[in-house]
Parts: C-alpha cells; sequence; structure tokens
C-alpha cells in the first residue's frame, strides 16, 4: 500500500520578498501585511489545496496492519501493568 500516491504529492512553491520590499509595500486594512493582491489570492489556492488533501487523507481507513500494530501495543502493556 503506497502512503502518498501522485495525486497527493505536487510540489508548492511560493514567492518570498526581501525584508525591504515587504516594509516598503501598501497595506490596506482588508490584505495580510506584506503581501500582494496576486500573493494573497495564491496563499488562499494553497490553503484550500491543503485542506482538500488533508481532509482526503482524513477520511482514509486506518490500515488494518497498522491496528493490529496498535492492539499488541496496547496488550503488552496491559500485561505489563498487570505484573
Amino acid at each position: 500500500m503506497e502512503l502518498f500516491s501522485k495525486s497527493h504529492v505536487q510540489l508548492i512553491t511560493v514567492n518570498t520578498k526581501s525584508p525591504e520590499t515587504v516594509g516598503n509595500m501598501k497595506k490596506s486594512e482588508n490584505e495580510k501585511p506584506g503581501l500582494t493582491n496576486e500573493e494573497e489570492v495564491r496563499q488562499k489556492k494553497i490553503g484550500a489545496r491543503l485542506k482538500r488533501m488533508y481532509d482526503e487523507v482524513v477520511e482514509e481507513d486506518i490500515p488494518d496492519d497498522f491496528l493490529s500494530l496498535l492492539e499488541s501495543i496496547d496488550n503488552a502493556k496491559d500485561e505489563h501493568n498487570n505484573d
């Protein structure tokens, strides 16, 4: 079983600005400090993609092997506590 499928793994790059450029940018009350409108839109898109990916992972079933391992650990802890 693959932990990550190719459809889930994407390279996301974000442009950054130097502190001097950020300090000289005009900021409105509706924008995040230091972000141009284009960068803010890009950040929102990235956030939406990450949320979709997270939601998909949360909805996945836990593999049987992993559940079996967790059960074995719990049983070993119970046996250790009973000694």
